[in-house]
């Protein structure tokens, strides 16, 4: 009875072995070839088993895949991280630090360095009192269009791996749709911003500035 026993254990375990390698085998997956993304191409060579950036041809394990989806999703919480900060520090006149990924010794690393632009106003109690940049003051800085277009690339990218992914594995289950209004919530307010700009840019014009404007506009 107990040889019995340890014979069904021995089967059930053998199943459970053949049924993992069975889900970790290695699949084909065709995505659209990504341009200029040189850190995403090297984070999906990093995870697969081959890639060919030409084509968009990965040869990659579920494990791995489903790793690589975790991996991508942290790049685009970090991107949109990236926009919520830039905007807190604008507001608040603070330094800001850009937070970005590199690849070392075949490991992915988390860095951050300070953006800023320098800005002409000497009458800012910020500015720079001495020195080559007097009368400057640091002023955080962020493209945002291209913070968002890296979003929408890595959201792509996301979607596509994930539903590669459920389709391979039933148990496997991703929203892929879960940042699409976010992303059309920070094109919005970009825009919003960009219009607040230039609004204060003409509120702070002087008066010397609108009579040069005006005496341009009476000479025409």
């Amino acid at each position: 009875m107990k040889l019995q026993s340890n014979k069904i254990i021995f089967l059930l375990c053998l199943l459970i072995f053949i049924s993992g390698c069975k889900n970790n085998k290695n699949k084909k997956i065709e995505i659209i070839p990504l341009q200029n993304e040189s850190l995403i191409n090297d984070v999906i060579a990093l995870y697969a088993e081959s890639y060919d950036k030409n084509d968009g041809t990965i040869i990659i394990s579920s494990n791995q895949l489903e790793n690589l989806i975790i991996q991508i999703e942290s790049f685009i919480k970090t991107s949109f991280y990236n926009i919520d900060k830039y905007y807190e520090c604008k507001k608040n006149n603070r330094e800001y630090f850009y937070t970005y990924f590199t690849i070392d010794n075949e490991e992915i690393k988390e860095s951050s360095r300070e953006s800023f632009d320098y800005i002409w106003a000497p009458e800012n109690q910020n500015s720079i009192k001495e020195g080559s940049k007097t009368g400057y003051y640091k002023q955080p800085y962020l493209d945002i269009e291209h913070e968002i277009l890296l979003i929408i690339n890595e959201t792509a990218l996301y979607k596509e791996l994930g539903i590669a992914l459920m389709k391979s594995n039933k148990s496997f289950f991703m929203d892929t749709d879960k940042y699409d209004i976010l992303i059309e919530y920070y094109l919005q307010k970009n825009l919003v911003e960009q219009d607040n700009e230039i609004s204060e840019k003409k509120q702070n014009i002087t008066f010397e500035q609108f009579s040069d404007l005006f005496t341009l506009e009476s000479n025409k």
